[in-house]
């Protein structure tokens, strides 16, 4: 039976009712969202909305309509980006980031001339925040960090990071991709700014989802304009939100098996997910770290991460690493066991482990997985070296 642990890309397999919802809404509505007043296409505002809803329970936040759909966290990063900074302002990251928040930066570097900070990291996967205070200037405005890193599995302690940019006024993104869904995360408490997240990771939910949302009070320029389905008469975009963010034909397949997700997620509870997946990072880091040839990167604690590991296989004369690919290819032709490797759209956190070059083997877990996948991997790699 295969085994899937590539869940920190996309998860599998997604809860039943999931693909239960898409099924149903493409055979039984398939119309689009806020584009005519016939049942169906009311229907489907009627997922629209309880889908923005949804979401903001889950993540402890009061006003579904700044619940702004995106195609997945990318999209939603260059959103908050593009739209808060501008010219030679400054922003504040980490030497962790995923290239999907340091390219557009460095787009924007070139481009508009903005100036970027990083927050020293160690290969623990620890973000030293202490210097995020001696950091910020009066040309600050933003502070951009991954609630958890997609290579080394570390959770930032946002509620410090919001207080310490609040204390001069400056706002926070966080970039959770690797902790929506795995994680218990309230916005209200935390002081989030601009929380961006993807449906298809933790969330359980279909690709080609996801969403920023933007506390009351922050307004953003548009990253596109075009049909919205409201004001259509008025040749510039609606202000009015979340209108003012969303164009075109929403992806109501996804949305609705998103819909399902999370309610999936409510009903099982993010704090039940979240053990599950520490139990088995917890086993996982036990089995390799009795296996002599494997080098495991990052905390080697399940305390306080998300549910991903990263190692490399040595050659038994410590001469040099085995080729990562190549032991992520036996591991599926011969095991029918999948993982990920490389640098993992990561070159800056494989910069400050020194696997830059050669990159790294990564097995994430989601609610699905269970020990004896564990220990199957295990298995497999004291067979392979």
């Amino acid at each position: 039976m295969a085994i899937y642990l590539d869940n920190a890309a996309t998860t599998y397999p997604k809860p039943e009712c999931v693909y239960q919802a898409i099924d149903t809404y493409m055979r039984t509505n398939g119309a689009s969202a806020g584009r005519g007043n016939y049942k169906r296409s009311m229907k489907s505002e009627e997922i629209l909305y309880n889908t923005r809803a949804a979401l903001s329970r889950l993540f402890d936040f009061d006003d579904p309509s700044r619940v702004i759909f995106t195609c997945n966290a990318t999209e939603s990063i260059n959103l908050a980006l593009k739209g808060i900074l501008s010219p030679e302002d400054h922003v504040i990251t980490s030497k962790l980031e995923h290239n999907s928040v340091w390219r557009p930066l460095r787009t924007m570097e070139k481009t508009r001339g903005i100036t970027i900070s990083q927050l020293d990291s160690a290969p623990d996967g620890s973000v030293d925040i202490s210097q995020l205070d001696g950091m910020i200037t009066d040309k600050t405005k933003l502070v951009c960090l991954a609630h958890a890193s997609n290579v080394l599995g570390n959770i930032l302690p946002v509620e410090k990071i919001t207080k310490i940019a609040h204390s001069h006024n400056v706002p926070v993104l966080v970039d959770a991709a690797q902790t929506a869904g795995d994680l218990p995360i309230s916005l209200a408490k935390s002081g989030i700014d601009l929380f961006a997240f993807t449906g298809h990771k933790g969330l359980l939910g279909p690709m080609g989802t996801g969403g920023l949302i933007i506390r009351k009070g922050l307004e953003l320029e548009t990253l596109k304009e075009g049909g919205t389905g409201s004001s259509s008469n008025k040749e510039y975009q609606p202000s009015a939100l979340p209108d003012k963010y969303e164009v075109g034909t929403h992806n109501m397949i996804g949305i609705a098996g998103l819909l399902a997700a999370v309610e999936f997620i409510e009903k099982t509870g993010v704090k039940t997910i979240y053990d599950k997946e520490k139990v088995l990072l917890e086993k996982l880091i036990e089995v390799l770290d009795d296996i002599p040839e494997i080098e495991i990167y990052g905390s080697k604690s399940a305390q306080n991460c998300v549910g991903l590991l990263s190692f490399n296989v040595w050659k038994r004369t410590k001469e040099g690493v085995r080729s990562p690919d190549g032991i992520s290819t036996k591991l599926d032709d011969q095991f029918d066991i999948m993982t990920r490797a490389g640098v993992h759209c990561s070159t800056l956190a494989h910069r400050v482990i020194g696997t830059e070059k050669h990159g790294a083997i990564r097995a994430s877990f989601s609610y699905f997985n269970e020990i004896d996948d564990v220990l199957a991997l295990a298995d497999a790699l004291e067979q392979l070296v």
